[in-house]
């Protein structure tokens, strides 16, 4: 019986060694959710999949579910964003901070295209902020934990959440509730007790 492909944009969270060349990607899935999926033999040096499935790749993936879990077969590059960032230390930083919320948070296979698509474009707006560094990570922090229902919109919040826009006037308008901002974070992740 042949098993069904499921092809979805993903984005690498991690990579855990499996056996001796292949690995077991945590993948946040635009359709599927957040999910582990096997890779064989990503690690050898001739693997057509291997430049895709790097760390912080963006990727169309095409995965098939089996008896002992979901397995990668076939994966083709859109973007890695570790490369967009990697000059910038800090920038790094804001990005592991996203990928860690969305790794911890996120739980189980449950299709959230609207978080994926925060995620992704808050991520990748990363590379164009040329000041205020601070307030798009508060900005892109508090959007994912609303998202994932641990954050109310107050009135303090409304400018943070009420659009889907990166930088420039968004950002200038969120500044003066950054200390709100995070004290919702910070409360919102407590509460979720994971």
């Amino acid at each position: 019986m042949a098993h069904h492909q499921y092809t979805t944009e993903a984005c690498v969270l991690g990579r855990l060694p499996h056996k001796e060349a292949s690995m077991t990607l945590i993948l946040f899935t635009r359709e599927l959710g957040l999910l582990y999926a096997h890779a064989q033999n990503v690690r050898d040096v001739s693997s057509k999949l291997r430049p895709s499935l790097q760390e912080y790749s963006l990727a169309h993936i095409t995965l098939v579910r089996g008896k002992t879990g979901w397995r990668v077969t076939n994966a083709a590059s859109i973007e890695n964003l570790y490369f967009e960032l990697k000059h910038d230390p800090a920038k790094m930083r804001v990005c592991a901070h996203a990928v860690k919320l969305i790794a911890t948070l996120v739980v189980g296979e449950e299709k959230n295209e609207r978080l994926f698509d925060i995620f992704i474009s808050g991520v990748k707006a990363l590379a164009h902020v040329a000041q205020d560094l601070k307030v798009h990570e508060v900005l892109l922090m508090v959007r994912l934990v609303h998202e994932l229902g641990y954050v109310s919109q107050t009135p303090e919040l409304r400018p943070w959440l009420s659009n889907t826009e990166w930088g420039g006037e968004i950002e200038t308008s969120c500044k003066p509730n950054i200390l709100e901002a995070v004290a919702a974070v910070n409360k919102g992740i407590k509460e979720s007790q994971l």
